[in-house]
C-alpha cells in the first residue's frame, strides 16, 4: 500500500512518500496553518491515489524537485504565464471543493484573472516576465477600457490580487527565481467620500419611506440609526434579535448573492444596542416578515435581497428625486450615522465599535473633522492665569 503522510519542519509543510523504492520528502512552500494543512492533506490524497494506480507523474506535482533526476526527468518544465495561471486556477478550484475558499472570493478573483488573460504577458515565459511588464500591466488596468475610462485605485487593487497570488505561488514552487509579486503593489486608495445627510434630510427620507414603501422603512431606519453596512442589513435575521436586551447580533453578510457566516473583519462581528428611536420601527416591521421568513427583509419572491443595488434602483433613487434631495448613494447612511452620532456627543470609541471598525485609527482618519473643536485654536493659554510672564524662564503660573 502506498502511504503518503503530511508533516511539518520548521514551520513549513511537506509530504512524505515512497516512489519506486525511494523515500521522498517534498516541501510545498506553505506555512503551517490549518487551511494549508487541509490543502496538503488533499494533495497527499491525490498523490497516494495515483501511486496506487501506477499513474503518478513526479514532474506534474513537483516540477522543480531535485529528485527528478533519480526518476529520469532532468529538464525543468518551463511554463508560460498562462499555463501556470491555469494550473493555479485548478488548485483554487480544489480549495473550493475542500471548503477552504468560498465561491464569492473565487468569483472576485475571476474578474482579475480574466483581465490577466488579456495581458501581453499571458503567452510569455513566466521566467521572462520583468518588473516593467508588471508596471505596464498596472498602467493598463488604471487606464480602463481603451484608455478612455480610468478605474479607481480600489478597483485596480482588486484586479491585481490574482496576479499577485499567481506570481507568489510560482516563486514558492520555485518555478521562478524572483518574487515578482512584490512589484504588483496596491495603489494608494482614494480618500473616502463622506457626504452625510442632515438631520432634516434623514427625517424627510424616513417619513417618505414609511408612507411610500412601508415594508422597507425599517431598512433605511437601521442604516441611519445603527451605521450597519448594507451587506449586513440585507442579511439580517429575526433570530439574531435579543428583544429582552434590545440587541442585534451582527455575524452574517450577503455579498453578491452569497450569504457568508462571517463579517468583513473580526471587529465587525459584534452586538449592536438598538437605540430607542428604532424600537417602534422594528415592532411595526414584524407584520411584513416575522414568522413568515427567517430574514427581516425580503423581495417579492420572499427571498433575501442578493445585493443592495436593487433596493437603490427601485426605492432609494426615486425617493431622493421625489423629495428633491441631492443624490448620494445608500452607503452614505453609514457615514451619516457616524457624523450625527459625533454631533450628538457619543463617545468616538463607542461609535467605532458599533460600526465595526477594525480600529480607532480608521474612525478618526475618516471622521475627525466632524469632532467638535478638532480645528479649534489650542486651549493651552487657558492654563496660564495672567498670560506668560516676561521672564518665562524663571516662573510660570498654572491654574490649580
Amino acid at each position: 500500500m502506498a502511504k503518503v503522510s503530511v508533516g511539518v519542519d520548521r514551520g513549513k509543510i511537506f509530504i512524505r512518500f515512497k516512489h519506486k523504492g525511494i523515500y521522498c520528502k517534498e516541501y510545498l512552500g506553505l506555512d503551517d496553518t490549518k487551511q494549508n494543512r487541509r490543502y496538503a492533506e488533499n494533495l497527499a490524497f491525490d498523490v497516494e491515489r495515483e501511486l496506487l494506480l501506477g499513474t503518478f507523474d513526479y514532474a506534474k506535482y513537483f516540477p522543480n524537485s531535485k529528485k527528478l533526476k533519480l526518476f529520469g526527468v532532468t529538464q525543468r518544465k518551463e511554463y508560460t504565464f498562462g499555463e501556470y495561471a491555469e494550473r493555479w486556477l485548478a488548485r483554487l478550484q480544489k480549495k473550493i471543493d475542500a471548503g477552504l475558499l468560498d465561491t464569492g472570493t473565487f468569483k472576485g478573483y475571476m474578474s482579475g484573472y480574466k483581465k490577466i488573460m488579456e495581458s501581453e504577458f499571458w503567452d510569455k515565459k513566466i521566467n521572462d516576465i520583468t518588473k516593467v511588464d508588471i508596471e505596464d500591466y498596472i498602467i493598463y488596468l488604471a487606464n480602463g477600457r481603451n484608455g478612455r475610462n480610468g478605474r479607481k485605485n480600489k478597483t485596480v487593487n482588486n484586479l491585481l490580487i490574482p496576479l499577485r497570488l499567481i506570481l507568489k505561488s510560482a516563486f514558492e514552487e520555485e518555478i521562478i527565481d524572483k518574487d515578482l509579486s512584490k512589484y504588483a503593489k496596491c495603489l494608494k486608495n482614494e480618500k473616502v467620500d463622506i457626504d452625510p445627510f442632515t438631520v432634516e434630510e434623514v427625517k424627510l427620507i424616513l417619513d417618505y419611506m414609511q408612507k411610500k414603501y412601508p415594508h422597507l422603512h425599517l431598512f433605511f431606519a437601521i442604516g441611519f440609526f445603527t451605521g450597519m453596512r448594507l451587506s449586513e442589513i440585507i442579511a439580517m435575521k429575526w433570530k439574531k434579535f435579543d428583544f429582552n436586551r434590545n440587541i442585534y447580533l451582527v455575524d452574517t453578510v450577503i455579498v453578491k448573492g452569497e450569504e457568508k457566516n462571517k463579517t468583513k473583519t473580526i471587529e465587525s462581528h459584534r452586538e449592536i444596542i438598538l437605540p430607542d428611536v428604532l424600537l417602534p420601527f422594528v415592532k411595526n416591521h414584524k407584520q411584513y416578515t416575522f414568522l413568515k421568513s427567517e430574514y427581516v427583509f425580503v423581495n417579492q419572491y420572499n427571498k433575501p435581497f442578493s445585493r443592495p443595488d436593487k433596493i437603490s434602483e427601485l426605492y432609494w433613487k426615486p425617493a431622493l428625486k421625489k423629495l428633491g434631495i441631492r443624490y448620494r448613494n445608500m452607503y452614505q447612511m453609514r457615514h451619516t450615522h457616524a457624523v450625527l452620532s459625533i454631533i450628538a456627543g457619543d463617545n468616538p470609541h463607542d461609535i467605532a465599535r458599533r460600526m465595526g471598525h477594525s480600529n480607532l485609527e480608521t474612525f478618526f482618519r475618516r471622521y475627525a473633522k466632524y469632532i467638535k473643536g478638532y480645528t479649534a485654536e489650542s486651549k493651552i493659554s487657558n492654563l496660564f492665569t495672567n498670560g506668560l510672564p516676561e521672564n518665562c524662564r524663571n516662573s510660570v503660573e498654572f491654574k490649580n
